[in-house]
């Protein structure tokens, strides 16, 4: 009985000290769904304040969701996978199809769906998300 109870009392101290040595391992895998959050760079290119938002909503109990936002003149819809600890796509995407009269809000929504489309992999520090991919760094905060 006591070699028993302290074998135990290792594995626990073992398991709690693997995930808090290791947050970041330990927070990889729960990617932040069901919360706003608002876009603040583009490949280092500032985006705060342009209104951009992404929104992922859990599609039961499958690795498969649905993603929601605004990208400057249209609201946008798309499926969301994760494939892994980290990877993740967007596809499919839909949007209201409004045209803005402003020509440099409508690039800035291209240029958002476009590295969307290309993400693969996400990571969360903290509550900062990034989202990287094919040549594209997506920087995003939780919306307030």
């Amino acid at each position: 009985m006591g070699w028993e109870r302290w074998a135990m009392r290792i594995f626990a101290a073992t398991v709690f000290l693997v995930a808090f040595v290791n947050a970041a391992w330990a927070e990889s895998a729960l990617f932040p769904k069901s919360r706003w959050f608002a876009v603040d760079a583009l490949n280092g290119t500032s985006l705060r304040g342009k209104g951009l938002t992404l929104f992922v909503e859990p599609e039961g109990a499958s690795s498969a969701a649905f993603a929601k936002g605004f990208g400057g003149c249209n609201d946008w819809r798309s499926w969301f996978d994760m494939a892994g600890d980290t990877e993740v796509s967007f596809t499919e995407f839909t949007d209201t199809e409004r045209v803005c009269s402003n020509q440099q809000r409508m690039q800035i929504e291209k240029d958002y769906l476009a590295a969307l489309a290309k993400v693969k992999e996400f990571q969360l520090e903290g509550e900062m998300l990034s989202l990287t991919g094919d040549g594209v760094t997506l920087r995003l905060s939780p919306k307030k």
